[in-house]
């Protein structure tokens, strides 16, 4: 658990090359920012790996995420456990950014939630930074629960990426977007 008055983390794991964090059944990741940015687990690397079966959680002012990975080449998020972000800025769900690919498989609960800012469950770029030159594939894949809930604009689910993005919805799966005075979107997909 990491808490601070400014920017806090639960868990963070950098690497040159492959960055793989597992957070199991039963394992809880919390960060607590008072009057900052909160993450629950951060990975970096060349091409990071997440996995989650457990519970992240994140609780900031200016923004939260619960799960962010960024990786040059590629990042792979799965969680089949529970996501929560609650900020009074931003927040974000699940938020995978890379060079290449980037994919976001859920069969579990991913829930952001925002009192001033955007709030976004699932959030999958690829291909846009400066990093890279070369696009790459977002998929966006969910049989569990996403919601994105704000005051301003609230999103279930983006995906965007400079050469295809794809979001599959499978049986059972659910995406809500509730927003009070801004655009809710359920499901948004981008390819360049």
């Amino acid at each position: 658990r990491g808490s601070s008055y400014a920017d806090a983390s639960g868990v963070q794991a950098s690497a040159y090359n492959a960055a793989t964090v597992t957070n199991n059944a039963g394992g809880q990741i919390a960060a607590t920012a008072m009057y900052g940015d909160a993450i629950g687990l951060l990975v970096v690397g060349y091409t990071p790996d997440v996995s989650n079966t457990g519970s992240v959680s994140a609780l900031g002012s200016t923004s939260a995420t619960g799960i962010q990975a960024q990786g040059y080449l590629s990042a792979s998020v799965l969680t089949t456990g529970s996501v929560s972000a609650y900020a009074y800025g931003e927040a974000y769900g699940v938020f995978a950014i890379a060079g290449d690919t980037s994919t976001i498989r859920n069969n579990g609960d991913i829930t952001a939630t925002s009192m001033m800012g955007d709030a976004i469950g699932e959030l999958a770029v690829a291909g846009l930074t400066a990093i890279t030159t070369n696009g790459g594939d977002t998929t966006v894949d969910n049989t569990g629960y996403i919601r994105g809930s704000s005051y301003a604009d609230a999103s279930g689910v983006q995906a965007s990426a400079y050469n295809a993005a794809t979001v599959t919805n499978n049986a059972g799966g659910q995406i809500a977007a509730t927003a009070m005075y801004g655009d809710a979107i359920g499901l948004l997909v981008v390819g360049y």
